[in-house]
């Protein structure tokens, strides 16, 4: 997906990270903001072992180990087992605990359960289960759980919803995928977090602009941060929302360039800036684009 706008700025949104997705289309979009999270940006064989954690605009994963085994493991593959789209993510003899930035009132996910117990818990300490089956219809944590399943020999595949005041979600399994989850957020707690590259001083003609422009971002409830010194990385970007390259910047190195590509990959979104008219891009700017 790629739009661009021609007016004091050129607006470039490679791939939303804020979107209507089909396995999100059980919520209501109207007073709800659906946020779509899936692991298609990691490498095949992608291990991620106990205590690691992945920090994602919209929530924080944490991996904790299980009491199976002490060789637990989630890892990244694309057998296709939790029915969505790409790559799915195996949890192997261990629990991953999701903790959402946002008030969030619905969490469904796709899964494939292919033998041992499951863990789940929702605001609380895990539970194991036989099958996820068992939990339709039960409240956890003050949440219902809702579990629509077909069963193909010993395996379980379905959709995992929840719905109440979730803090927190912990789920594990033995041999079980997961895949396709959807938080959906209230629409006034569900502020965006916006980074803007400050590393340069603004241009004196951009100055009231970028002023205003800020101020009313503020007002709307958007988060803003700056980054100021070192270099541009994929752990920083991947905590907010937009990354804003305002006009007169700097050369990014490759490193940097290959981490906004990432960024914009895994679904950010990049907002470049740069002067109006036939001449606009600076060389930074088709620096940072030509990537």
């Amino acid at each position: 997906m790629k739009k661009i706008i021609f007016h004091k700025i050129i607006l470039i949104q490679f791939a939303l990270f804020l979107l209507i997705h089909p396995a999100c289309d059980i919520f209501d979009t109207e007073t709800n903001k659906s946020i779509y999270i899936s692991f298609d940006e990691y490498d095949i064989n992608k291990k991620f072992m106990a205590t690691e954690t992945i920090i994602h605009p919209a929530v924080t994963f944490i991996f904790r180990q299980s009491d199976w085994t002490a060789g637990g493991y989630g890892k990244i593959d694309n057998r296709g087992y939790a029915g969505g789209y790409c790559k799915d993510l195996q949890l192997n003899n261990i629990n991953m605990t999701l903790i959402p930035s946002f008030t969030t009132n619905t969490i469904s996910l796709r899964y494939g359960e292919l033998g041992g117990e499951i863990v789940i818990g929702v605001n609380g300490i895990p539970t194991q289960y036989q099958d996820l089956i068992e939990l339709n219809g039960n409240s956890i944590g003050g949440a219902e759980i809702t579990v629509e399943a077909v069963k193909q020999g010993n395996n379980w595949y379905g959709i995992l919803l929840i719905k109440g005041t979730i803090d927190s979600l912990i789920i594990g399994g033995q041999e079980l995928w997961v895949d396709d989850i959807c938080l959906q957020v209230e629409g006034a707690q569900a502020r965006s977090k916006i980074l803007f590259d400050a590393r340069v001083d603004e241009s004196t003609s951009y100055t009231n602009f970028w002023s205003e422009y800020k101020s009313e971002l503020s007002s709307r409830g958007y988060i803003i941060h700056y980054h100021t010194t070192g270099e541009i990385t994929l752990t920083k970007l991947n905590m907010y929302d937009v990354y804003v390259i305002k006009p007169y910047s700097y050369m990014y190195t490759e490193v940097e360039k290959q981490a906004v590509n990432d960024f914009i990959n895994s679904g950010g979104s990049v907002l470049v800036a740069c002067e109006f008219g036939p001449s606009f891009m600076h060389t930074f700017e088709q620096n940072i684009l030509d990537t």
